[in-house]
């Protein structure tokens, strides 16, 4: 045998034991339980996303496509009859995954209680305006 076809064998018996083992499987991450998947790619998911939000009055403050991150600017909910004092807020935090031909996010919904009587009398208070005495002892 020749140079050549010993080399050659060699490549063949090389190639016979690579097909031959164990292969490799890559597990994909795992997402988060609420993720929401979709057979569509990163960018389709990511602009789909945004245009929910639009759809649904959110003002989106920030829609960083690189990290997959789109946060929106709260609004006021609807108070509910004898709420009480307190105005609530929302505002969402949607992350976005995936590839080319598959993707998936996850909403996070934050409320942020607010009680709109104290934000009104500090504004008052700085603008110079009819705000309450202070506690006793205390100098304005």
């Amino acid at each position: 045998m020749n140079v050549i076809g010993v080399k050659v064998s060699g490549l063949l018996v090389a190639i016979a034991l690579v097909g031959c083992g164990p292969r490799m499987v890559i597990e994909p991450p795992a997402l988060p339980k609420e993720a929401i998947t979709f057979q569509a790619g990163y960018t389709e998911t990511f602009d789909r996303v945004l245009r929910a939000l639009d759809a649904e009055g959110y003002d989106v403050v920030i829609a960083d496509r690189q990290r997959g991150y789109i946060e929106t600017r709260p609004r006021t909910l609807a108070k509910p009859e004898g709420g009480g004092p307190f105005e609530y807020q929302t505002y969402l935090i949607v992350r976005v995954g995936g590839g080319w031909r598959e993707s998936w996010a996850t909403v996070r919904s934050l409320v942020l209680p607010g009680y709109p009587k104290e934000r009104q009398q500090l504004i008052d208070r700085l603008q110079g305006g009819k705000s309450p005495p202070p506690p006793e002892g205390e100098t304005p």
